[in-house]
């Protein structure tokens, strides 16, 4: 029964992770211009918090620039949450350290001098 339950729970965690690679890929599938509402709807979100928060300092970013940041940093969040995941299928698969084999990127040169 245990063995079952653990089998499960492997699977589920792989599955978990090509859900996200699936995500992923459809984020990046999205034309330009409706990503970059989206982003554009939150840097405007963002200006007005930091406006009320900080009053004309924050005017010292360019909305510009909150929009790369946010566009970056959505971007790196979205491949941390892969390697979470990756990194509790990988422990769950018995991997001795889940963490850098999450991380192994294989030398596609490997056989190059």
């Amino acid at each position: 029964m245990n063995d079952v339950r653990n089998t499960k729970k492997i699977a589920a965690a792989w599955v978990m992770c090509l859900l996200w690679m699936g995500m992923i890929f459809a984020m990046s599938a999205m034309p330009g211009d409706v990503s970059g509402d989206q982003s554009g709807r939150l840097t405007q979100a963002l200006m007005a918090v930091m406006k009320a928060v900080f009053g004309s300092a924050a005017a010292a970013i360019s909305p510009q620039t909150l929009e790369l940041l946010v566009r970056k940093g959505a971007h790196m969040a979205e491949y941390a949450v892969l390697f979470v995941l990756y990194r509790r299928a990988l422990r769950l698969s018995g991997a001795k350290r889940p963490a850098a084999s999450a991380l192994a990127v294989p030398d596609s040169d490997s056989n190059s001098p």
